[in-house]
């Protein structure tokens, strides 16, 4: 029996996701899956009363609902209700088609807790796990397409530095003769 794709939260199909993917991760993979995770959920949920604090959202996620063990465990009383409010605040994976949502929830990728930006490297590590998410979504056939690939990219892209400033590299032939 199929379940109607209107019915499947994102924050179920994303259980479904983290329980496909966990098995065969390395330890490093979990903690990027998790962290991208945990902050794309927050964003996508519907504007209900009684929202936690978004650190305890995100420690909800990424200590009691993501890693697959920890859901049989006894859980507190204030990580049980952030995760009760989710359930009822998970928008439905069908919504995810549609550019007004998945954008906000990209940038979201690109921020710190503190509404910083984020680091370039930790954006993109972001944004390639939430790609993989809808892709596997894809692939189970809930949704159409990928709704990322129908967004333009910004072009105020930040780069990585990938050369080193030797400026501020310690020189050991310099130091010995000071």
């Amino acid at each position: 029996m199929t379940v109607p794709v209107e019915s499947v939260s994102w924050l179920g199909f994303v259980r479904r996701y983290v329980d496909m993917k966990w098995p065969g991760a390395a330890a490093k993979s979990r903690e990027s899956t998790t962290d991208a995770l945990a902050t794309v959920t927050a964003a996508l949920v519907r504007d209900l009363a009684g929202r936690p604090d978004s650190a305890l959202l995100r420690r909800a996620f990424r200590e009691w609902e993501f890693p697959p063990a920890s859901r049989q465990l006894d859980r507190p009383a204030e990580i049980t209700a952030a995760l009760r409010w989710l359930g009822k605040a998970s928008l439905p994976l069908s919504a995810l088609a549609e550019a007004a949502v998945v954008r906000p929830a990209l940038d979201t990728l690109g921020l710190t807790m503190d509404g910083r930006p984020a680091a370039a490297t930790t954006t993109r590590r972001r944004r390639s796990v939430f790609y993989n998410v809808l892709q596997y979504a894809v692939e189970l056939e809930l949704l159409a397409f990928n709704p990322v690939d129908k967004l333009r990219v910004r072009s105020s892209r930040r780069k990585v530095v990938g050369e080193v400033d030797r400026r501020v590299v310690v020189n050991i032939r310099r130091r010995a003769s000071c």
